[in-house]
């Protein structure tokens, strides 16, 4: 009776130990998605797109589109002759401040970004890079996985199949 007793406790004891998910082995090696789900922080992915949006993390959002490393918002700018320095701000005053601008600039390349835009852009440290928007997609999800300090613009591929939407960022 002792000895079942025993192993009673012993069996006790091994499942009310705390299990860890993070070994030290692993630490700062990729991506870590412990970290993530620990913290309650997923890193922003682009996972599909369409002519008129994109969908975010399993979140269908028509237009163009703000993403930062762990946000994503709606953007007003349809077309690269559409921005504005107030469509640039939210890029040149984030937090921790970003060095790289992934431009989708929809179905072709476009380096038509106003030429103050650029100076803007320049003086606060941000390298634009200049995609069509497929490609932008993909370079944005490689440097946001690296934890690059990095932001992307996306303009939507056909800017006519995007409707106006309500509370996009200006």
């Amino acid at each position: 009776m002792s000895r079942t007793l025993l192993q009673l406790r012993r069996s006790l004891r091994a499942a009310t130990r705390p299990t860890t998910l993070l070994t030290r082995r692993w630490i700062n090696y990729g991506h870590d998605m412990h970290k993530e789900m620990l913290n309650g922080t997923a890193k922003v992915s682009v996972t599909e797109y369409d002519e008129g949006g994109f969908v975010i993390n399993d979140v269908n959002m028509r237009g163009g589109v703000a993403l930062f490393s762990e946000i994503a918002m709606l953007w007003k700018p349809k077309r690269i002759e559409d921005i504005t320095r107030e469509h640039l701000t939210v890029f040149i005053v984030s937090n921790p401040p970003i060095e790289i601008l992934v431009l989708g600039c929809g179905e072709r390349i476009n380096h038509g970004l106003a030429p103050e835009l650029k100076e803007m852009l320049k003086v606060n440290g941000i390298v634009v890079e200049y995609l069509d928007t497929v490609n932008a997609c993909a370079t944005f999800n490689i440097l946001n996985a690296e934890d690059r300090r990095v932001a992307a613009a996306l303009l939507p591929y056909d800017p006519d199949a995007t409707p106006e939407a309500p509370g996009t960022t200006s």
